[in-house]
């Protein structure tokens, strides 16, 4: 009685920490955070290292392991990219130590398909109840524990909470892969109190024994790669990927085509749905290379036959009332600034462009009724809302604009402005500043 009493409370706290942590994010967002200072991922990961990185013999075995075959680790870090940037940034978001967007090297080789044998799948390994405790649907032609961003973003709350109730987070990484329950008795059992556990000195099954001193070595070798004769490749500081929404129903087939991407692309970004026939809905969040995104809404607005053949919206809702996944769903209040993605595991607010949309767009920036032709025709941009004349200088959005009036304006294209500007998402906020590179 008195360990629930204990969790319970962990939780109210922690859920007024999410509060907290929503208001901290949101300001962090507006000023446009740090993440635009590095030109390479990797020197902006290893800022954000917070761990203990003492070495022991268990941390230098797998240091050893994981490059005895560098080909082969070159190998995992290539099937990363694709995914690091966001996951490192979703990190940064929640204040979790950066050396985690290392951990799905240790679950699942970065391989989003990888199936144990217990049947956890995806990068970070959720099990099937561990899924449906966050409400990752899972059924015949889904399985979200296999969504890139819903499953990363379910496993950053998941951390959160682990982190809350043990105060370490060695402690919590190692529950993450033992469970809460197991590793809060292994803490009883040892005797020691926490804040001041020592993760070495307590009895673990063994894969939990080794899970933290790999993902450390794992840091150690991209703190210092040369030291263990890694070859490092730059990763650009940019995301590789847009959460997309389409206008209307459409399969699988459809959305690889008309947004001249591959299968191979499209199954790599989006390994959550089982087959290509797949009927993607207006409600549907999926993901396309930064560049097909913009390509993908263009050819729709070209192509009317789109709009003709794919008419029947559809819904896929689920109900879950764990409190863990409630967590989940709470989050769709951390509402950001600054064209960032929400923190929200099971909606996320996304909008098209409006240079393809032939209705009214909630892209454009907030509180905007005019009809979308009227925008395009009439929308001027006053330089009263530049800051600086300088080669980069800031713009704030106001009532009105959009990517494509803005990127128009300034003679770039939308994908340069969302590169510039790390967004993943089409959303304007007015207010907020978007960041130009003036082209001479």
């Amino acid at each position: 009685m008195i360990k629930k009493l204990q969790i319970l409370f962990v939780m109210c706290i922690f859920t007024t920490n999410i509060i907290a942590d929503d208001l901290a994010i949101n300001f962090m967002l507006m000023n446009n955070y740090e993440v635009k200072q590095f030109d390479d991922l990797w020197q902006r990961m290893r800022s954000g290292f917070k761990l203990n990185h003492t070495e022991n013999d268990l941390i230098r075995y797998y240091e050893k392991f994981y490059t005895k075959n560098p080909k082969f680790f070159t190998t995992i870090l290539d099937r990363a990219k694709p995914y690091l940037y966001f996951i490192l940034t979703e990190l940064e978001r929640n204040g979790i130590p950066s050396e985690v967007a290392l951990l799905p090297i240790v679950e699942s080789s970065f391989d989003p398909y990888a199936i144990t044998s217990a049947n956890s799948t995806g990068l970070w390994q959720f099990m099937s109840f561990t899924g449906n405790r966050f409400n990752l649907v899972q059924n015949k032609t889904l399985d979200e524990r296999q969504d890139i961003v819903k499953s990363t973003r379910a496993a950053i709350i998941y951390l959160k909470y682990l982190h809350q109730l043990f105060g370490q987070w060695d402690l919590a990484l190692g529950a993450y892969n033992w469970g809460e329950g197991n590793m809060f008795k292994s803490i009883q059992n040892s005797g020691q109190k926490l804040g001041t556990v020592e993760y070495n000195a307590l009895e673990l099954r063994k894969v939990t024994q080794a899970y933290v001193p790999k993902l450390i070595a794992l840091s150690n070798i991209i703190a210092n790669p040369k030291k263990f004769g890694i070859n490092l490749e730059k990763f650009e500081n940019e995301p590789f990927f847009a959460i997309t929404q389409a206008p209307i129903e459409a399969h699988i087939t459809n959305v690889v085509q008309q947004s001249e991407t591959t299968q191979n692309t499209f199954s790599v970004l989006n390994p959550q749905f089982k087959n290509s026939n797949y009927k993607i809905t207006p409600t549907t969040k999926f993901l396309l290379p930064l560049e097909n995104q913009a390509i993908f809404f263009a050819n729709l607005n070209k192509d009317q036959n789109f709009y003709n053949d794919n008419s029947i919206l559809a819904t896929n809702n689920t109900e879950n009332n764990d409190p863990l996944m409630q967590l989940a769903n709470d989050s769709e209040n951390n509402q950001i600034n600054n064209n960032t993605p929400t923190n929200d595991n099971s909606d996320y607010q996304i909008t098209s462009p409006i240079e393809i949309a032939q209705k009214k767009d909630s892209s454009v920036a907030s509180n905007s009724n005019a009809d979308l032709d009227d925008l395009i025709n009439n929308i001027s941009l006053n330089t009263d809302n530049l800051e600086t004349k300088t080669s980069y200088i800031n713009y704030i959005v106001k009532a009105g604009d959009t990517l494509y009036s803005i990127a128009k304006h300034f003679n770039i294209s939308v994908s340069e402005l969302q590169k510039h500007n790390q967004m993943l998402e089409n959303k304007l906020i007015q207010g907020s500043k978007i960041s130009i590179k003036l082209i001479k």
